[in-house]
């Protein structure tokens, strides 16, 4: 097909003109028309939108009966419209037909629902059939149940399935689209690593399989397809490559590029175009890179008229926007993580209204009887009210009288709306009869002994009583307020409950957290410096050493005497220290003393033993931290704590990290180990070393290493599956070590664990507290046409502390009698003599030329080159709706 491209001038001209309108847009009301929040609950997780006429529907994976939502915007109202708890994911609507994919029957299938006749039907049983579309009495989705993905559609009027891609029996067919007798998909033909797609579209009406988008080697990535009568949107990167543009076909009218081209690298996120009628949606990272903005294209306007319609509220991504009529819907979270549909009406003007109301009573004895009055703007006129008195009752009145029949305390709040706006009010507050007891505690949980501070944050008028229970056979009672937040320490692992009673004139109110204290049986190990007889001191511009031997023992050096191995006391909790020179002179010997410029510092813990674990992970396992600085840090230290499983809290990261990195689940938690530096810094490249016995191993799933740590530069928690290593076995454990790069050396908590599926390793995970639960939409699919995500929900973990008469011990194993010699490393054989010319001894110089002899801390470069290794076997197929 004959690709259109634009004249340089006119798309400079075109640039200028989307600056202007985005200018526009972010310093006033957005002239194209009105945004609003269809949903805002208080565990919104919703997901997935589509829209047809006057209906929107999502996937919502909070509510536990079903996860299927529609909402009216004629009638205000949203309904679930499946009542079972399995996962559903990926709607889509045309008039009163609503498809999804459910997993109620132990794998994905594709399920509909009549909104006339309010019936529910199964579509397939394949239990591999994922991401269907629907138009009039068409459905079409993508189906693994020959080994391969191949797209498939259901006449609804014939009852009867058909196959639409027979031709895919070595590759892949996937995302399909349809509207009338037209489907289109991403057909991996040409491309057998399956990650360059090709859109092909095929005409029900006469079994006619054509190819619409020109690349036909491979080379190009021409996916996401969306269809509305004869036009046809996709992503494509040939014609600005490596960035992404957005291309129309109108069958018979040959390409067109649609969008500017500058949106960045595909991967960098998905660009996920809709179109209905003359209308395109898309994702362009251009004028975000970070969180994508959505914007339009009428394309009966010039090519280049892009026009700006949202961009993001709270610094979080764009995702999934799609298009019918004047209305846009998409998916964007909010600063607390919770992700909410968002609806956009073109051509509609104004803004939405701020939605307050008052009450007659704030609190009182039960049953209460409560007035609420809308005090909405004025000049604005809602259609509809929905009042949620949080009691499981609600209200279709303007100005409703509510009665609270039971003590508690209750949110109330109100949502109003029109044909334009969704807005919901800031909840308010009713408290009826006795105080409503509630606390939080700090730490929740740590290695034994733990110090809890607790802090009553109760609510309810004149409470003068306060009960404590801390679940370990000790109680704390008081009536003064300024007592009432007491500390307590555990002194014995185990998991323990807390309770607190409060009291006030109407009555008593109880909160028990179960397992709210975790006190974990483990080892700590304390690594420091200064160490006796090594110093360092700034001079010709870098550090510069002075080794005693009387004091620090004799050290290891190589020929050339440009690497110095000390070999620390134990009390000073480091395995080795190995300095580097940073010039052709080298470490002289000066009577006693080794003095010479430092260029980087290698220093590694001991061997950390941790005893007391279950039987299946070993008596002891054993952990090491080796770090590469660009110098001595002194004083510094390096606090060590390993525990067995995992908190709660990273147990749920690690269902994150894994679905969201193309796992299909965690399999098993072995150990956590943390490490908390002082005075050290991220400076340089880390490798983290750990070990488990074989039978652990043997079992489901790849063990792996995963690190989780807070960013410094964002201060957000964030994690990844690492590239890990199978580094040997002694017969009793097997030993694992992975390698973090000087970017990311600010990653504390390792956590040894096992994974199901095929996925992506490196992939730095945001980890949001209220939004780390996260469903199988996220799985990628593997290359090789297997999927993921298609069995039951990955297993949720409540780790408890190993209650042991044996507390595990920190034990260190000196250097010459190490259990694990694959991690403990020997000195490095001299380096050939730099030349007059040289000034700095280069790790890779020292590989290179002494490969054959023992490898000690230089493993820093060679670790690099295997993980890089390592990562290419285990590349996978980018899926664009990850």
């Amino acid at each position: 097909m004959k690709r259109q491209y634009f004249h340089h001038v006119l798309r400079v001209l075109g640039f200028l003109f989307f600056i202007s309108l985005f200018l526009v847009m972010i310093c006033a009301a957005n002239p194209y028309g009105i945004e609003t929040i269809i949903t805002n609950g208080p565990m919104s997780q919703q997901h997935h939108p589509a829209v047809n006429g006057t209906r929107i529907v999502w996937d919502d994976q909070t509510n536990p009966l079903g996860h299927i939502f529609i909402y009216d915007i004629a009638t205000g109202n949203i309904t679930r419209i499946v009542n079972n708890p399995a996962a559903q994911y990926y709607p889509s609507i045309s008039g009163n037909l609503t498809v999804w994919q459910d997993a109620r029957n132990g794998g994905w299938d594709i399920y509909m629902y009549n909104l006339t006749d309010q019936t529910e039907h199964e579509i397939t049983s394949s239990h591999s059939a994922q991401h269907p579309a629907i138009s009039g009495d068409k459905i079409v989705w993508q189906d693994g149940r020959s080994g391969h993905w191949n797209i498939y559609m259901y006449n609804i009027t014939e009852a009867k399935e058909y196959l639409i891609t027979p031709e895919a029996v070595t590759y892949d067919t996937m995302l399909p689209a349809i509207s009338g007798n037209l489907i289109v998909w991403g057909d991996y033909r040409y491309d057998p690593t399956d990650t360059k797609p090709v859109v092909f579209m095929n005409d029900t009406s006469t079994w006619t399989t054509s190819q619409i988008s020109s690349d036909t080697t491979g080379s190009y990535f021409q996916g996401v397809p969306s269809i509305s009568s004869n036009k046809i949107v996709w992503v494509d990167d040939f014609p600005n490559f490596p960035n992404s543009t957005i291309m129309l076909s109108q069958i018979s009218g040959g390409e067109q590029q649609i969008s500017d081209g500058n949106s960045g690298p595909f991967s960098d996120g998905q660009m996920a175009p809709s179109i209905d009628g003359n209308r395109v949606v898309w994702v362009d990272f251009e004028g975000d890179p970070t969180n994508g903005m959505i914007y339009m294209n009428e394309t009966d306007n010039p090519s280049f008229y892009q026009i700006p319609i949202a961009s993001s509220l709270y610094g979080e991504p764009l995702l999934n926007p799609k298009i019918s009529g004047n209305r846009i819907v998409w998916e964007e979270a909010n600063s607390q993580g919770l992700s909410n549909i968002h609806l956009f009406t073109i051509g509609a003007s104004g803004t939405c209204p701020i939605v307050t109301f008052t009450k007659s009573a704030t609190s009182g004895g039960a049953p209460l009887s409560v007035s609420f009055t809308d005090t909405t703007t004025p000049e604005y006129s809602p259609a509809h009210w929905f009042w949620n008195f949080g009691d499981g009752i609600g209200s279709y009145e303007q100005n409703p009288v509510h009665q609270f029949m039971a003590n508690g305390q209750y949110l109330v709040n109100l949502t109003v709306s029109d044909a334009y706006c969704r807005n919901l009010s800031t909840s308010q507050t009713i408290t009826v009869g006795s105080p409503v007891a509630q606390f939080t505690g700090t730490p929740l949980s740590g290695l034994v002994p733990v110090n809890v501070q607790f802090n009553d944050t109760s609510t309810g008028t004149s409470i003068n009583i306060w009960n404590w229970s801390f679940g370990d056979n000790t109680w704390y009672n008081t009536t003064l307020p300024s007592q009432k937040n007491p500390a307590h320490q555990y002194s014995q692992p185990g998991t323990y409950s807390v309770q607190l009673f409060v009291t006030n004139p109407y009555g008593t109110g109880n909160l028990t957290r179960n397992g709210y204290i975790t006190v974990l049986p483990g080892v700590q190990a304390l690594a420091t410096t200064p160490i006796n007889g090594i110093g360092v001191d700034n001079r010709y511009g870098g550090q510069y050493l002075t080794y005693n031997i009387t004091l620090a023992g004799n050290p290891t050096l190589n020929p050339a005497h440009s690497i110095l191995v000390s070999f620390p006391p134990g009390a000073n909790g480091w395995q080795n220290v190995t300095f580097v020179a940073s010039d052709a002179m080298g470490f002289s010997d000066t009577g006693g003393n080794y003095t010479g410029n430092i260029s980087r510092v290698y220093i590694q813990t001991e061997n950390i033993a941790a005893t007391g674990f279950s039987s299946a992970l070993g008596n002891p396992v054993f952990v090491s931290y080796l770090m590469d600085l660009p110098g001595y840090p002194d004083p510094a230290s390096l606090n060590t704590e390993v525990w067995e499983s995992a908190l709660a809290q990273d147990n749920t990261s690690l269902s994150s990290i894994a679905l969201k990195s193309g796992f299909t689940l965690v399999d098993s938690v072995a150990y956590t180990a943390n490490f908390t530096k002082t005075n050290i810094g991220n400076a340089g490249n880390v490798t983290i070393n750990m070990s488990v016995t074989p039978s652990w191993v043997a079992g489901a799933g790849t063990t792996d290493i995963t690190a989780i740590g807070i960013n410094p530069s964002t201060g957000i928690r964030v994690g990844t599956i690492l590239p890990t290593r199978y580094a040997g076995t002694d017969g009793t454990l097997d030993y694992f070590t992975a390698d973090i790069p000087s970017q990311y050396a600010y990653f504390s908590k390792f956590i040894l664990a096992k994974y199901s599926g095929s996925g992506n390793l490196f992939q730095i995970i945001t980890l949001v507290v209220s939004n780390e639960i996260q469903s199988p939409a996220n799985t990628r699919y593997a290359g090789s046409g297997s999927w993921s995500g298609s069995g039951n929900s990955p297993p949720t973990y409540s780790p408890t502390a190993v209650q042991t008469n044996v507390m595990p011990q920190v034990t260190v194993s000196s250097q010459q009698t190490a259990p694990n010699p694959v991690i403990t490393f020997n000195p490095i054989p001299a380096p050939p003599a730099p030349t007059a010319l040289s000034t700095d001894v280069g790790i890779i110089g020292w590989l290179t030329e002494t490969f054959g002899g023992h490898i000690y801390l230089v493993g820093a470069g060679g670790i690099a080159v295997m993980s890089l290794i390592y990562i290419r076997r285990r590349r996978r197929r980018f899926d664009p709706l990850g």
